[in-house]
């Protein structure tokens, strides 16, 4: 069950932020893990006290079609969010999926997503994020341990970068090396890696936080040293990189405590204009709420100079991603 809002103040509210990595579900989704997350809670999120001028929505398997190829039933989210007719600032980008298993083939399933959603179309994901213990979160199917580097994705990804598209994925830190080699046989390639590019902190990880992160800033070091690859500072609130049996919801001062070496450590070998910031909602909503959400990645940042800030917060996930954002709140013009 999501985490109930609680009453903490926004910090520095007139910065304007850019949520670069959030869900959406149909209303008759059912119920979900995390709760209900349509746009009336979008929306209200959006409104809680940050200025969320522009958002983008990474594809959660939702709406697909029920028929027809199976390649192209993702489309099916992509139509969805297309008849939600949103404010163009309200979700201004959309990151859909096609299963890049089938290489090349992909072609009509990136056609599909363009039909649906015109230029708000930005780009694909496919989490490769994967575990073997069974207290972590992983992927929606088994995939064999090197899928993001097979001929097959190779060459999807290939065909996405030839679009001008973004390829987006989520690994865990064990996993860094595939991402490094990915950028490296595809270098026209933009690929936007999820979530501080999984530093576990559950499950067998629960008691070697120094161990993870010693490989995990390795394995972040090699990926930014390739110039196409783009961080997200997103994932605060997620499941498998919080210790077990913390108090739910954190403060923002303890979030950003928890997450400050591997935060700036990020930024550091990233770089600002590679870093963009997302809420992972509704997901990270077990943990925390929205407002405090944003407090904790405006702490992380404060430190930085205001241009580079202000890449972290709005500017980077705009150049990446090519949106075109309002300067007013995007959850204020939802009917």
């Amino acid at each position: 069950m999501a985490v109930e809002p609680v009453a903490v103040a926004p910090v520095e509210p007139q910065l304007p932020v850019i949520d670069a990595h959030h869900h959406l579900f149909p209303d008759d989704a059912g119920p979900l893990r995390w709760g209900r997350y349509g746009l009336t809670e979008l929306a209200a999120d959006f409104d809680a006290g940050h200025q969320v001028v522009g958002s983008v929505f990474l594809e959660c398997g939702a709406a697909y079609r029920t028929d027809g190829p199976p390649l192209l039933r993702p489309v099916g989210e992509s139509e969805w969010l297309a008849s939600l007719h949103t404010p163009p600032e309200m979700i201004c980008g959309v990151v859909a999926f096609a299963d890049v298993r089938a290489g090349a083939g992909i072609v009509p399933v990136l056609d599909g997503h363009a039909a649906a959603l015109g230029d708000r179309f930005k780009g694909i994901r496919f989490v490769v994020g994967h575990d073997d213990s069974p207290e972590l979160i992983s992927t929606r199917w088994p995939l064999p341990p090197r899928t993001l580097v097979s001929p097959e994705v190779l060459a999807a990804v290939a065909a996405v970068a030839e679009r001008q598209l973004t390829f987006e994925t989520w690994v865990y830190f064990h996993q860094l090396d595939q991402v490094a080699e990915l950028a490296a046989a595809v270098p026209q390639a933009t690929i936007v890696l999820d979530h501080l590019g999984g530093p576990a902190a559950a499950g067998p990880y629960a008691s070697r936080r120094t161990e993870v992160l010693a490989q995990w800033r390795d394995g972040l070091a090699a990926v930014a040293a390739y110039d196409n690859v783009v961080l997200k500072v997103s994932g605060l609130g997620f499941d498998p990189y919080l210790p077990p049996g913390a108090a739910s919801p954190r403060t923002d001062v303890q979030l950003a405590d928890y997450w400050a070496e591997p935060v700036h450590y990020a930024l550091e070998v990233f770089g600002t204009r590679r870093c963009i910031a997302g809420s992972n909602f509704p997901v990270d909503g077990l943990q925390i709420d929205y407002v405090t959400t944003w407090n904790a990645l405006k702490l992380l940042t404060a430190t930085l100079p205001a241009d580079g800030r202000d890449e972290v917060l709005c500017g980077t996930a705009r150049s990446v991603y090519g949106l075109v954002t309002s300067g007013t709140g995007a959850g204020q013009a939802v009917p």
